[in-house]
């Protein structure tokens, strides 16, 4: 850009040597103290501060590295691994400020896309409260939906990766408040902050899931208690609670300890109720234990443990025979095959050893 006067084009290299010494990362600076730095000038002409924003995002859009997540490399062809923002929070400060001071509102709307690539999630909740307060600003000029898009897409992609920021999905939530075309992206992000609050208070408070046994032959003897008053609670159940409470109450099913103060029904209540915590991460880890034991070369454990578990409604006949066809397609073949029909049919006349009465409700029969 040229300017007829020398003095102006003299600022413009006095204001663009100031800002690169306050941010020597992006204009690979040596450091310097603070105090060395002098302060912008007040008064700037239109041309200057054009001149200096464009020079300014040009400097901050080519300041990259690669993306820390090896799995995004999947989005890209030939393995080539995409570039994201290296602006760190304190250096996002600066620029924003600059263009605040500016009163350059389309430039600090192309710096916030921009930026919106970092994988930082201080950066990326500054973009939302910065959008939130330049809101009706931002609206004006068509960037607001855009935007938020984008800081939202960044969440969901980090989240992938690990547990969500608090300050981001606050910053997000308010922001999308704002938005009438947002408020489904507002639910699912109240539903990740709830999950994550519940999450917080039962890795705090949980009787359960700090001290799962491994077996009930042994267990504490208040461990029913405990475990009633878990699953009643009506908590939010991660993941690896779930695990230790499954593997616990499987364990004791496939004992067939009749000593045990848990019986083969009461158990599988049990797995019925945890069910209903997580019920596609409790159907997946059923399926599978279930398959260990079709594939068994001994069915006994299979045929002992099917009647009270399709009592209580864990399993169906439908979806077992379902699941059986699977795996009789599959490379791992299940053993004595031939004789599995016979054994079903034998469930449907097993009865209980203490009262003689059927085991399987007659609605699954």
């Amino acid at each position: 850009m040229g300017f007829s006067a020398s003095g102006e084009t003299t600022t413009i290299t006095n204001v663009k040597d100031l800002i690169s010494r306050r941010l020597p990362a992006i204009f690979d600076m040596p450091m310097e103290t603070e105090s060395s730095i002098e302060v912008l000038p007040a008064k700037l002409s239109w041309a200057v501060k054009a001149d200096v924003c464009q020079w300014l995002r040009h400097a901050v859009a080519g300041y990259t590295r690669d993306a820390t997540h090896s799995s995004l490399r999947t989005a890209f062809s030939n393995d080539k691994v995409p570039l994201v923002s290296a602006i760190s929070p304190n250096d996002f400060y600066i620029v924003r400020d600059i263009l605040e001071t500016f009163g350059d509102i389309s430039m600090l709307a192309d710096i916030l896309r921009i930026t919106s690539t970092s994988e930082d999630y201080t950066v990326l909740a500054s973009i939302a409260d910065t959008t939130n307060c330049h809101f009706e600003s931002l609206c004006a000029i068509g960037a607001t939906s855009d935007l938020y898009r984008k800081i939202v897409d960044a969440y969901a992609g980090l989240k992938r990766f690990g547990m969500p920021n608090l300050d981001l999905m606050f910053s997000l939530i308010e922001l999308g408040m704002r938005i009438p075309n947002e408020m489904n992206t507002v639910a699912i992000l109240r539903q990740d902050l709830s999950r994550m609050e519940n999450r917080s208070v039962i890795a705090a408070s949980s009787p359960v899931s700090d001290h799962i046994p491994d077996s009930l032959g042994d267990a504490d003897p208040l461990f029913r208690e405990k475990l009633d008053h878990f699953l009643l609670s009506g908590n939010i159940m991660d993941e690896p609670t779930l695990d230790s409470i499954f593997n616990t109450l499987t364990k004791h099913l496939e004992s067939g300890n009749d000593k045990a103060q848990l019986s083969a029904n009461d158990t599988c209540r049990y797995l019925a109720q945890l069910r209903s915590f997580q019920p596609k991460h409790f159907d997946g880890i059923l399926a599978r234990w279930v398959c260990s034991h079709l594939r068994a070369a001994d069915r006994c454990t299979l045929l002992r443990i099917l009647p009270p578990l399709i009592g209580v409604g864990c399993v169906t006949i439908r979806s077992f025979l379902s699941l059986v066809k699977r795996i009789s397609y599959s490379a791992k073949a299940i053993p004595n095959v031939a004789s599995l029909p016979a054994d079903l049919v034998a469930l449907l006349v097993t009865r209980t050893e203490n009262d003689g009465r059927l085991d399987l409700v007659s609605l699954y029969i």
